[in-house]
């Protein structure tokens, strides 16, 4: 088998911190034994991570060779000797347990060693970063101060850094929704299980538009884009310690009902905190809807390292222009699309809006 070549640019790892690396026990057992430094890598993972698919990538480009198969073992819970709360909770932070140090009885991992290794990730120490504004009150005034939630503040270090890397552009426009309402009604008829919500043909419409407009159907690291033949929909899911965006996976090729079902299922385990890595990595675009709270119109932050994301408003009546001359009553919704204007452009935006229109507003059979 081939041996381990490591270009000189990768070469120098520092233990501490290829440890607070975002990566996967494997990897960082590869990069330890063959002195690499992960800080030097660009990971295509959730947040960021590293796995050994971008590690074997990294030496390749830089002229070096990887061993073909490693034979490392990969570390399970049982030899991280991790609680289950704390598993789960590494799995909804996407922490790395092997780089999470123990305080627990006999170097036990706790839930608190996960959400200190989080909070590590998120917010690094670092003499460059500028302090925020001190907290400000008058003394008569009642007030209270409580810390960010280890969730409260992945969230906060991934929306900064999308607003501070990707330059935003946005595109709306208005769809009417009276196709897509006969669609559900009709579905929904007689039903008595699981029954079919607008969020969910929203989704499906999504999915099929993407695979028709594969230039927004994608991933960006920085440096490579990775465009998907199936369309992975993330559905932004409101917690009320923040949210998270689990991943309808080739939705384009699920009926509505597995669609229905799935997220039912995705809200569920994420109020029971039951969700895992699985469950949200590897999303190629994301849908953020707030019509059902009344919210009209918004503009949704894109989450990294996706290229775009779409925010629904609600639905509103209105009178619109038709054939002859003659007016017509329309429940019309406003969609608007964020996107990268790194690797999307304008037209390419506009284009998939326009696609998303006629899909929504003229739903075929293929929509159901």
């Amino acid at each position: 088998s081939k041996e381990w070549v490591i270009p000189a640019l990768l070469k120098g790892a520092n233990a501490v911190a290829n440890k607070a690396v975002l990566t996967t026990p494997q990897t960082l057992k590869i990069a330890t034994n063959f002195d690499v430094d992960l800080t030097k890598i660009t990971g295509t993972g959730r947040r960021g991570r590293i796995s050994k698919a971008d590690l074997v990538a990294a030496i390749e480009n830089g002229g070096g060779s990887s061993g073909g198969k490693a034979t490392i073992r990969k570390l399970s819970t049982r030899d991280l000797r991790a609680t289950p709360l704390a598993i789960r909770m590494a799995g909804l932070l996407n922490v790395d347990m092997s780089t999470v140090s123990p305080t627990g009885h006999r170097g036990r991992i706790r839930r608190a060693d996960v959400e200190a290794a989080a909070n590590l990730i998120c917010f690094p120490a670092s003499p460059s970063v500028v302090k925020p504004a001190p907290l400000v009150a008058r003394p008569d005034e009642a007030y209270e101060d409580r810390p960010l939630t280890a969730i409260r503040k992945v969230i906060a270090a991934r929306l900064s850094q999308s607003k501070t890397t990707a330059p935003h552009f946005r595109v709306t426009m208005e769809i009417e929704l009276d196709g897509i309402v006969l669609l559900r009604q009709s579905i929904n008829k007689g039903r008595k299980d699981q029954k079919v919500s607008l969020n969910d043909i929203f989704v499906k419409a999504v999915a099929l538009s993407l695979v028709a407009s594969p230039d927004v159907n994608i991933q960006f690291d920085g440096t490579n884009i990775r465009w998907f033949k199936d369309a992975h929909v993330s559905v932004a899911v409101a917690l009320p310690d923040g949210l998270m965006t689990p991943v309808v996976r080739h939705a384009n090729r699920k009926s509505l009902l597995e669609i229905s079902t799935e997220i039912t299922e995705f809200g569920r385990k994420a109020k029971d905190g039951a969700l895992l890595p699985d469950d949200f990595e590897g999303g190629s675009f994301t849908v953020s809807n707030m019509g059902m709270f009344g919210v009209e119109q918004f503009d949704a932050i894109i989450n990294p390292p996706q290229g775009a994301i779409l925010a629904l408003g609600a639905g509103h009546l209105q009178k619109r222009p038709g054939a002859g001359g003659k007016d017509y009553t329309a429940l019309v919704m406003k969609a608007t699309l964020s996107a990268d204007h790194r690797v999307i452009d304008g037209a390419v935006a506009a284009r998939f809006m326009q696609v998303l229109k006629a899909t929504i507003e003229n739903p075929k059979t293929e929509i159901s």
